[in-house]
Parts: structure tokens; C-alpha cells; sequence
């Protein structure tokens, strides 16, 4: 029948299918001039929202396409394109154990010159966790990021800082369990607890399962190491956290990226040794802040 009347199978098909409704389909019209009321609309729902611009035309039942959208949305001057931010989510019980924490600590003070922040961090050899992004000069050839499965390999590291400076940077090896942490702490945190704060300072780590298990805890009790309590997903509140972002910065400044485990320890560990003491002394001072923050937050999440 197609070759007959010269016509696709496929417009057959649709024909036979349901004779009725076969026939041009009609189209709404789009990318319809937009008036300034209805981009104000846009804009304020945007500002409001985390939804796509595909969900903003249904939403506002708009007559223009999503892509018409991002180019209003990207002509704003107070909005900006950005990736969103990993953080854990907190329940009502996690909340109140952050505010009773925060006020227990907001008048710590100079005795925050005295706590030892620690914890542990991975780097992969192709980059950072997550999508590289650049701004692309259209002169040039675009940059290509190669992705290796597993980000081609990686290493896991540990370390604590204070007011009196960085520990040693310790990268740990094979799956981590409690007699290897307490191995990590017995030889690299001691000595730096016993040299810098002569056996007087407060040892603060999170509550991962190797750090709160009952033989990490015994073991921390029989070296007389007093132990920061501390609020489950919370690591706005840990300090090391942005001094990993600031080690995650040089490690692969201008998107550098690793061909060897040999290579890339060697990197992070020239970083480390470049911490800069003024970035020790503004994250510790930022304590009281934090404090603050969570306080004001009702328990909630901070801009740490």
C-alpha cells in the first residue's frame, strides 16, 4: 500500500491506526516575545526554587521553549548558574544535638587554640569528585578531561591540625578498621598530641564506625586522651574540612590530573607541607562563628 500511493509505511500505519485523528498535527506556538512582567516571573521563581527551566515553562505554563528560559535566567545580574552543594541531611534529632553542641561550646573561646581537628580525606588520581567546569574560550580547541573508571585509582589520607600547626600527613592503605586507626593515631596523632599540647589537649574526629567503635574508644580512654563529643553530620563544624578543600585546590590546580598512585602522593604531600599559617589561624579562629551560626540556624546547616 506505502509503495502504491507512495507514501511512508509509517503514515500508513498511523492512518489505519485511527483514520480520524490522522492529519497535520497542530503545534502551540512558541518562543513567543516574552513581556517584562512575565521574565519578573521568571526570574522570582527561579530565585525561589531549584527547578529546571523545562519545570519553570510548566510550572508558569509559559508559551517559549526551556531554552528561551535559560537565556533570561542567564541575562540576570543576580543570578548565576551553579553546582549544587553536597551536604547530609539533618533530622530533627540532629538539629538539636548541633544547637545543644553550639551552645555548650560558643564561649570555648581561647580554648579552641587547644583542640586537635582531625579526619580523613580521598583524592583521585583524574580529579576531584565531580564534573570539572571551565570557561571556555570558543578560539581554541575545547579541553578534554579524561574519566578512568574509578577516577583511574586513588589514595586515602589522614591527618589533624591546631592552632600549633599540622600534624604529619599519613596515607593509609588497603580497607580501614579499627585496630588500623587506632595503628594511624598510636603513631602520628601521640606524637603530635604530646609535642604540641603536652598532653593537655581536647582530640576531636567524627563519628565514623572505626572512630566510635568500642575498640577505638577503650583504647583512646587507656592513653588519658580526652575526646571532643561530636554531632553527627556535622562536618560544616570541622575545620579540616575546608583545609582538605584548600589541599583539593593545589593538588589539581589548572585541572591537573595524576598517571601514577606514586605521583599523586608526592603532590599532596608538597601541598601539605605549604599550608600556610595564616589559613591555620582564620579556620581556627572561625570556631566561635560556627558556633554562632548553627545557633542562629536553630541546629541547621551552616555556610561552612
Amino acid at each position: 500500500m506505502a509503495n502504491h500511493i507512495k507514501r511512508s509505511r509509517n503514515a500508513v500505519r498511523l492512518y489505519l491506526k485511527d483514520p480520524q485523528k490522522y492529519g497535520p498535527k497542530t503545534r502551540k506556538p512558541t518562543n513567543q516575545k516574552l513581556s517584562d512582567t512575565a521574565r519578573r516571573r521568571i526570574v522570582r521563581e527561579a530565585s525561589n526554587t531549584t527547578k529546571s527551566c523545562q519545570r519553570l515553562v510548566e510550572t508558569l505554563e509559559l508559551s517559549v521553549t526551556h531554552q528561551r528560559v535559560f537565556q533570561i535566567l542567564k541575562a540576570s545580574t543576580t543570578l548565576t548558574h551553579v553546582k549544587g552543594k553536597k551536604a547530609p541531611v539533618l533530622t530533627a534529632a540532629h538539629k538539636l544535638a548541633r544547637l545543644k553542641w553550639a551552645k555548650n561550646f560558643f564561649q570555648y573561646s581561647s580554648s579552641w587554640f587547644n583542640v586537635i581537628f582531625s579526619d580523613e580525606k580521598k583524592f583521585n588520581l583524574d580529579g576531584p569528585d565531580g564534573w570539572v567546569g571551565y570557561w571556555h574560550d570558543f578560539r581554541k580547541e575545547p579541553e578534554l578531561f579524561s574519566r578512568r573508571q574509578n577516577g583511574g585509582g586513588s589514595v586515602m589520607v589522614w591527618a589533624a591540625f591546631s592552632w600549633e600547626g599540622t600534624s604529619k600527613l599519613v596515607f593509609l592503605r588497603g580497607t580501614q578498621a579499627s585496630p588500623d586507626y587506632i595503628n594511624t593515631l598510636q603513631f602520628n596523632m601521640l606524637a603530635f598530641y604530646e609535642q604540641k599540647h603536652g598532653n593537655s589537649a581536647l582530640f576531636q574526629h567524627d563519628n565514623a564506625s572505626i572512630h566510635a567503635s568500642r575498640l577505638t574508644k577503650e583504647w583512646l580512654k587507656s592513653q588519658e586522651i580526652a575526646l571532643m563529643k561530636w554531632p553527627a553530620r556535622s562536618p560544616d563544624l570541622n575545620p579540616i574540612e575546608n583545609l582538605w578543600s584548600f589541599l583539593a585546590r593545589k593538588v589539581y590546580e589548572d585541572s591537573r590530573q595524576y598517571n601514577s598512585i606514586e605521583e599523586l602522593e608526592t603532590a599532596i604531600q608538597r601541598c601539605w607541607n605549604m599550608t600556610p599559617r595564616s589559613l591555620i589561624e582564620k579556620l581556627i579562629l572561625s570556631m566561635g562563628d560556627r558556633c554562632w551560626e548553627v545557633a542562629q540556624a536553630a541546629g541547621g546547616k551552616t555556610k561552612y
